[in-house]
């Protein structure tokens, strides 16, 4: 066998065992937090009685004491009710959110929705005949550069029979990328 395609199926597995560890620690992760999540609540809930109108405090959005993960409920499908939404950071700079059916057997996860960038997720409730979608960025591929170079596409999500779908994209201009790409020749950065 070629010594390359054998360090190549080495690779490829040494990669997939880390995802998997990743994975791993991720729903430890979330399991600890919706563990948690009564006490978090309930500091959450005294954070927002005791502050003064004043207070910088995002009041649709319960976050955890290390400020990693948090919450949110909104109708997201349009049937009436509140779904969960939890969010959560997830390998190395991404973000991961799940959204939750409030079921009276406990939360009955629906569809989770995770990307590349550390941009988190946010409600947007700029449509008022349908319910919110959430927003999110990921790494622009059609610019043809890599992750670093920091260039990001703003997705929005839907939820949809029970499924996140993308719902839109809104990818950097052309005029944009061009821009990007002279900057980087500029600092003689090697793309």
């Amino acid at each position: 066998m070629d010594p390359l395609g054998l360090a190549g199926i080495l690779v490829t597995l040494l990669i997939a065992l880390w995802q998997s560890h990743e994975a791993t620690k991720a729903k430890k992760q979330l399991d600890n937090y919706l563990k948690n999540l009564p006490e978090v609540l309930v500091a959450n809930i005294s954070e927002r009685l005791n502050a003064s109108s004043d207070d910088n405090i995002d009041r649709d959005r319960l976050v955890s004491p290390d400020h990693r993960t948090s919450t949110m409920y909104a109708d997201l499908d349009n049937d009436g009710n509140d779904e969960l939404i939890v969010e959560f950071p997830i390998g190395a700079h991404g973000s991961a959110v799940q959204i939750y059916k409030l079921a009276y057997g406990g939360p009955e996860l629906l569809a989770e929705w995770s990307t590349d960038v550390p941009y988190g997720f946010e409600l947007d409730r700029s449509d008022p005949t349908y319910s919110p979608l959430l927003q999110t960025g990921e790494t622009n591929r059609s610019s043809g550069l890599p992750y670093v170079m920091g260039l990001r596409d703003t997705v929005w999500l839907r939820l949809k029979d029970g499924k996140l779908e993308e719902y839109r994209r809104d990818e950097p201009s052309e005029q944009e990328i061009a821009e990007k790409i002279q900057e980087l020749k500029d600092h003689g950065s090697a793309l």
